[in-house]
């Protein structure tokens, strides 16, 4: 990395330290999520703010030697974006897909809109994206299958993402890619486990620290665990478990987050900071979802604490749950999903004193998020239909 651009992310991650500095506590978050908008007509509006304060945050980072840092941030919104957009033209349901989509990402809304609509305007959008939008018209015509154009969108992206964090210079934003694309062709192959290899190699993506073809070799010879380096990741490889390897794709993006959180400037500084972010957004979605109904995830990074009696539904739709009937157990349990990599910890309401130190303690940390839930949360076991892209604003987990 040039010494111009160096200078500029120190300048940056100085800067980037004072926003996270002025950033709502977790606590705060939680009490503005259960008391503001807390009627049926205004449930979703604090996250749809926060999505545009996020917006306006990541764009302004973006203004200088940070931008391809801040964009691999950005670009799983343009991504899901242009999923929403088009499907919804290439199904006839585009009015439908307006409410989906998200103001995080780096293509403004109107663009990506046009781009969508006929192939023409696709010359706006960044060559990676233009590429994924081509690819993924051309799949939903051979095909018919939503699928496959979410591939070829998936694909793209993690190809511009890779390109990006090239472009930036930086060693730690190319391994970010590596730990992400691994997690997800890890999933991949598990879940396709009956499946041909052909039909595996092409939902696997391009860019990891393992490459394709020594993934579907592994895979073959049924020894998976052995080309992962990563604790989590080759644990669950050994498990073959897919929904293990949801839990250590999460983990292993944790471990990186943590790596990050020691530095105090440049481009880890900066990536530790736009962690931090996006964990807060989702943080503030699930958290307001929660204020009426429970939301059906799978998250692994997720984990509830409380009473039995008040938080068992929650382990039965994925969530990591953590009884307890005292101050010493709440405290302990607290303590275990810290260790074990909990990146968001949603605690029952009865035990916010006893905790209120500990939580207090996670403020200025990457993982975990700690969110107290409002008095009635946690007994709701009406959980929410909606997908996952409606509570998070983005299918690009």
């Amino acid at each position: 990395m040039g010494r111009d651009k160096t200078e500029k992310l120190l300048y940056l991650s100085a800067r980037v330290g004072v926003l996270s500095a002025a950033l709502p506590s977790w606590e705060e978050i939680a009490h503005r999520a259960g008391t503001e908008e807390t009627g049926p007509e205004g449930q979703g509006i604090l996250p749809l703010r926060e999505d545009a304060q996020t917006g306006a945050l990541l764009a302004s980072l973006a203004q200088g030697a940070g931008r391809p840092i801040v964009d691999l941030f950005r670009f799983p919104f343009d991504c899901h974006n242009a999923k929403v957009l088009l499907k919804g033209a290439v199904t006839g349901q585009a009015a439908a897909a307006q409410e989906l989509l998200s103001p995080c990402g780096s293509v403004p809304e109107e663009t990506m809109r046009e781009a969508m609509r006929e192939e023409g305007g696709a010359a706006a959008l960044p060559s990676w994206l233009r590429r994924g939008a081509a690819e993924a018209r051309r799949a939903w015509t051979e095909s018919r299958s939503a699928q496959l154009l979410d591939a070829a969108l998936d694909r793209a992206l993690y190809r511009g993402m890779g390109e990006s964090a090239l472009h930036s210079g930086s060693a730690a934003a190319q391994e970010y890619v590596r730990v992400r694309i691994d997690g997800v062709n890890l999933q991949t192959v598990l879940r396709m486990q009956k499946s041909t290899p052909e039909a595996v190699e092409e939902m696997l993506l391009e860019g990891g620290n393992v490459g394709v073809s020594r993934l579907l070799e592994a895979r073959d010879s049924g020894n998976l665990a052995a080309v992962f380096f990563v604790p989590s990741l080759r644990s669950a490889a050994e498990k073959g478990s897919a929904e293990r390897a949801g839990e250590a794709a999460a983990e292993a993006l944790a471990a990186f987050a943590r790596r990050c959180s020691v530095y105090a400037f440049g481009a880890e500084a900066l990536l530790a900071f736009l962690l931090r972010l996006e964990l807060r957004r989702r943080g503030l979605r699930i958290s307001t979802a929660l204020g009426n109904s429970l939301w059906r995830c799978t998250m692994a990074e997720m984990g509830i604490l409380g009473r039995r009696v008040r938080t068992e539904a929650f382990s039965a739709l994925g969530v990591r749950s953590f009884y307890v009937e005292t101050a010493r157990q709440a405290e302990e349990a607290f303590d275990r999903m810290v260790r074990e990599n909990c990146a968001v910890i949603f605690v029952d309401a009865e035990w916010r004193e006893v905790l209120r130190e500990r939580a207090l303690r996670c403020r200025d940390r990457i993982l975990p998020a700690v969110l107290f839930l409002s008095e009635d949360s946690a007994a709701e076991e009406d959980p929410l239909q909606e997908a996952v892209r409606r509570a998070l604003g983005t299918d690009a987990v």
